[in-house]
């Protein structure tokens, strides 16, 4: 089953084909393959969809409710105006609001006198109580069929982005990095709570975002993230460790300038965009490291069926013989892809993953 291919890989042992764990955000594909409608029900939608495509790592909604109407959108459509005037761009069967991120801030000096655990703390206990639970319940859903998927997106770097936005962040970071260490401490004293609550459920791999790079590799001299951010890295991996359970990294970007300091962290493994040398990755850590990577969704979104083949099959060779290489998308295969290249896309791992 599934789920036990999943298990298998993690642990880095042998499997029939290569393993596929993927992030959908595609109901008009979803529908179609299912014959339920995500809009209605996107809990039996994804639970079917997880079925048919025989995924093997995979999240799913807690609870079977309907879509709001005025969160769904038709046909082409990319964003709409909300209730209050506010821009709602289409994400997948539901929306998200225009990032607005630092617009209360409007000096380097405001961001240095931010207090984390003032305002975005919080309880362990609770949030312990919550993601144990939510892992039952999703693990219960999907059965044998898929191993659920568990993980903290605000890791470290993602705190600033989201709290004050890019310009202010960067420039506080680089102007005032002592004095912007302490902020930075507070957010890490957070995101250790959650680690520690994520170590006391029977996860058995737990992923962790933090977008240090971007396209053209690491948005700063790595310099900064040895003396800022690793050290938390380490803090926050080794209650997982602790509790006997794996931990992959997952950063936008180009990840080749900092996949060695981040194994020295700690981390299990890697998810990584299409910038990422793949290749090279998977040569020098494919036989004692977790992969998920780097299918192109540019080219699953606007290639044809034989660039489709030919995308899967730049990552199926490399990936074959290393245990814990998965299939799957850079990010997210979202709202605009459209559903034949989905199916070539599934038919080509099917085909070109067998081992």
């Amino acid at each position: 089953m599934s789920r036990e291919r999943a298990l298998r890989a993690i642990n880095l042992q042998a499997t029939d084909s290569i393993p596929h764990y993927e992030h959908f955000s595609n109901p008009d594909f979803q529908q179609r393959l299912t014959g339920i409608d995500p809009w209605e029900h996107p809990q039996l939608a994804e639970l079917e969809m997880i079925r048919k495509l025989d995924l093997d790592l995979a999240g799913v909604p807690l609870e079977d409710k309907p879509i709001p109407p005025e969160l769904r959108f038709s046909g082409d459509e990319a964003s709409k105006l909300d209730d209050e005037g506010k821009t709602m761009a289409r994400w997948g069967a539901t929306a998200t609001w225009d990032w607005d991120h630092g617009k209360e801030f409007h000096s380097v000096e405001e961001v240095l006198a931010y207090e984390p655990l003032e305002h975005d703390d919080i309880d362990e206990e609770a949030f312990a109580a919550e993601v144990a639970g939510g892992y039952i319940e999703s693990g219960r859903l999907m059965g044998e069929s898929a191993l659920p998927i568990i993980g903290w997106y605000n890791t470290l770097v993602i705190w600033p982005i989201t709290r004050f936005g890019w310009e202010l962040f960067i420039e506080a970071a680089m102007l005032e990095p002592e004095r912007f260490k302490r902020v930075l401490d507070d957010f890490g004293e957070i995101s250790l709570k959650a680690y520690r609550a994520f170590a006391r459920t029977e996860a058995p791999l737990v992923s962790s975002h933090d977008d240090i790079c971007m396209a053209r590799g690491p948005i700063f001299n790595p310099e900064w993230y040895r003396k800022y951010v690793y050290p938390w890295y380490e803090r926050f991996w080794e209650p997982l460790h602790t509790a006997g359970k794996k931990v992959f990294f997952v950063s936008d970007g180009n990840i080749d300038a900092v996949v060695e300091d981040v194994i020295a962290c700690g981390a299990d493994g890697f998810a990584c965009e299409p910038y990422t040398d793949l290749e090279g990755l998977l040569k020098g850590h494919g036989q004692d490291k977790i992969v998920f990577g780097n299918i192109d969704t540019r080219i699953l979104t606007s290639g044809t069926r034989e660039d489709i083949c030919k995308e899967v099959k730049r990552c199926a060779d490399p990936g074959r013989d290393c245990p814990g290489y998965f299939f799957k998308v850079g990010n997210l295969i979202p709202w605009n892809v459209p559903p034949d290249n989905i199916h070539y896309y599934f038919d080509a791992c099917r085909e070109l993953g067998r081992r």
